[in-house]
């Protein structure tokens, strides 16, 4: 296939998935960022002629963060005349809602976009109906962070004797406004990715240590390498990363806390980008219309391209990287509730935790640095 034949048959799958979810008698919401998932979630709906089944759209923010999404998401429902409700978390609302959280939530979750989710479906609650809407996972499946450059190079190398990296990482610099020994660095610190894909980009896992060992003695058993286990679908190197972000770890995690938090207030939560003939027909596809030209989500953005309106497109061919004040919190507001958390008996009481054990850890995160860096 080439980039356009690519992007054509993704923007006809997509659309049938959009025509598919919205198909109710009930009126639908949409979890919106100013993201690329957001605008073509919205460019199919109105191709789709299913706008005037749309009651409201919702985003959430962070108190006190300069966010410029929100202002792009204004730009966005305004041109398709749909109402938006915005919704902040507070840091106070960290503190009241966090028991609560953890006992809808029933597991560990990412932070403060879970709470920020959950504080938005808590605040929909009564004003929307059932269905809602959102754009997860595109980038999961497309490829779309700069963390799977390492593999991506990794399987050009190994397969294509016309891979020309100098080349590449030129494309590289031009379309994601970085230097080149930025590149390079991202693309030597990436390949440790291709080592460890029973672990997320973040350094977390959904698979427990005791399952791990299991998977470990199994390999050991059949003679196989470990990795095996977690590659045997994947055909090659850079779509074994984007399977283990999609099946293993990353999606996983955020699709659960994002269904815990919906149905915590009875909403319905459907993801039209991630129907089963979507997610099929993008892994098969080359790793070259995944990343083309050192753009990321390559057919992604083309379908993007040839379909949203010229009124409203704008900067569609590099990722925003937004980033929450997680950290920034951590350091000073929200300082004082982890270590009163951590130290309580609690720990030990109700999850046989060793709490010295944690509060040693927790010295050693505010220890490490004294400014954090948003």
């Amino acid at each position: 296939l080439s980039l356009k034949e690519a992007s054509s048959k993704f923007y006809k799958l997509f659309s049938d998935s959009i025509d598919s979810q919205t198909n109710t008698d009930l009126p639908i919401n949409l979890c919106l960022s100013g993201g690329n998932d957001s605008r073509l979630m919205l460019t199919g709906i109105k191709q789709c002629n299913k706008l005037e089944n749309i009651e409201n759209t919702w985003s959430y923010t962070y108190e006190g963060h300069d966010d410029h999404d929100i202002a792009n998401v204004s730009n966005l429902t305004a041109h398709y005349g749909l109402n938006n409700n915005v919704v902040t978390l507070g840091k106070e609302n960290v503190i009241s809602m966090f028991d609560k959280v953890i006992l809808d939530l029933e597991q560990p979750f990412p932070g403060l976009p879970t709470l920020a989710k959950y504080n938005l479906y808590q605040q929909a609650r009564g004003v929307s109906s059932k269905i809602f809407l959102e754009g997860q996972g595109g980038d999961e499946i497309g490829g779309g962070y700069r963390y799977t450059i390492g593999a991506y190079i990794y399987a050009k190398v190994k397969y294509d004797k016309n891979f020309d990296l100098e080349t590449f990482v030129s494309n590289y610099v031009k379309a994601n406004k970085l230097e080149k020994a930025d590149v390079y660095k991202l693309i030597i610190n990436s390949q440790a990715k291709i080592y460890g894909c029973n672990m997320s980009a973040d350094g977390t896992s959904i698979i427990p240590s005791a399952a791990q060992n299991i998977l470990i003695n199994k390999s050991i058993e059949l003679d196989c390498n470990r990795n095996e286990l977690f590659e045997a679908h994947s055909k090659n190197e850079y779509q074994k990363v984007l399977d283990d972000d999609i099946y293993m770890n990353k999606l996983q995690r955020i699709l659960r806390s994002c269904d815990s938090c919906s149905m915590a207030f009875s909403k319905e939560l459907r993801v039209p980008i991630l129907a089963p003939s979507l997610v099929k027909f993008v892994r098969s596809l080359p790793p070259d219309l995944k990343i083309n030209n050192g753009l990321h989500r390559a057919f992604f953005m083309d379908a993007l391209k040839n379909n949203e309106s010229t009124e409203i497109r704008s900067n569609i061919y590099s990722k925003r990287h937004v980033v929450d004040p997680q950290r920034q919190w951590l350091y000073s507001d929200l300082k004082g509730f982890v270590r009163d958390s951590i130290s309580s008996d609690l720990i030990e009481k109700y999850f046989e935790l060793d709490s010295k054990t944690i509060e040693s850890a927790i010295n050693q995160f505010y220890d490490s640095e004294i400014t954090p860096v948003n």
